[in-house]
């Protein structure tokens, strides 16, 4: 009877370590398909890294097209705004040259005018 208590025991045993031994296992292919899932995660990560880097550098290239644009415009504004105010200046000029000529007709006309009367 006791040999049969030692046997049930032993096999119980047996049995524990067999569960144990299969808890094992699942909780190591638990961990390895988390440890997959977490390497998985950190490659779709870097690749996201990556993609937002050349974006940030497509975007600063692009802003500083921008600006030497940006530059370009605004000396060719200027360059323009120089000649209209050049132009408008000797247009000022003409007239007043015109002006003056036509004045000094009316002051020769007005004398020839007054010699007649």
């Amino acid at each position: 009877m006791e040999e049969l208590g030692r046997t049930i025991s032993r096999s119980e045993t047996d049995d524990d370590e067999e569960q144990k031994a299969l808890e094992e296992l699942v909780r190591g292919h638990i961990d390895a398909k988390e440890t997959y899932l977490l390497e998985q995660k950190v490659m779709d990560l870097q690749s996201e890294i990556q993609i937002f880097k050349r974006d940030k550098d497509e975007l600063e290239m692009q802003m500083e097209q921008l600006a030497l644009d940006y530059e370009i415009l605004k000396q060719e504004n200027h360059d323009l705004t120089y000649k209209l105010e050049q132009s408008e200046l000797q247009e000022q000029l003409k007239f007043q040259y015109e002006c003056s000529s036509s004045f000094a007709n009316v002051i020769e006309l007005e004398a020839q005018i007054e010699k007649e009367t």
